[in-house]
């Protein structure tokens, strides 16, 4: 029993010093990957019931629409993190306040120029 809780504490040292190691080696590559899924939704959820956008996505098909929203909200969440630091994650993990300011900060910062990017291949 000794042998098996010494082998799972092990493990999880290593799991967190893992995490560690990336969190300050290549904080890009886990900001990227805690922030893309919820940029991602919300600038969905945003974009959506903006006046803007029904205006623009009248004469748009439901594909076209669909195409064009995942277009632009990807790329936000592709480029949002870019300047966001490792402490401002942090603080996003542990206070739902910081993480939606964090997230209206990462969309505001970088959907003008995803929107030209993605009109421009449609």
């Amino acid at each position: 029993m000794k042998k098996i809780l010494k082998f799972l504490l092990m493990i999880i040292f290593l799991i967190v010093a893992v995490i560690a190691y990336l969190a300050i080696a290549h904080p890009t590559v886990m900001t990227k990957t805690a922030l893309k899924p919820v940029v991602e939704y919300q600038c969905k959820a945003e974009l959506q019931t903006t006046k803007i956008w029904k205006t623009a996505s009248i004469f748009m098909t439901e594909d076209d629409r669909n195409q064009t929203l995942s277009q632009v909200c990807g790329c936000v969440s592709e480029h949002a993190s870019d300047d966001v630091s490792i402490k401002e994650l942090f603080n996003a993990l542990i206070d739902e306040k910081a993480k939606d300011q964090l997230v209206s900060k990462a969309i505001v910062n970088s959907i003008r120029g995803c929107v030209v990017q993605a009109l421009d291949k449609n």
